[in-house]
C-alpha cells in the first residue's frame, strides 16, 4: 500500500509498505509529530 508521511515541520515523504503492511522508519523520527495518509494500492 502506498503512503505519505507528513512530519511536524511540514516536510513529506512517500513510500510503499512491506508485505506485512509495515512502514520502515528511521529510529530518530519522533512518531508524535507524524501524520500518515494511506494513498491506495501499489500500481
Amino acid at each position: 500500500m502506498r503512503y505519505r508521511l507528513t512530519h511536524a515541520d511540514g516536510s513529506t515523504e512517500e513510500g510503499v509498505t512491506d508485505a506485512a503492511g509495515r512502514i520502515s522508519m528511521q529510529r530518530n523520527i519522533d512518531p508524535a509529530g507524524l501524520r500518515i495518509k494511506l494513498l491506495g494500492r501499489r500500481r
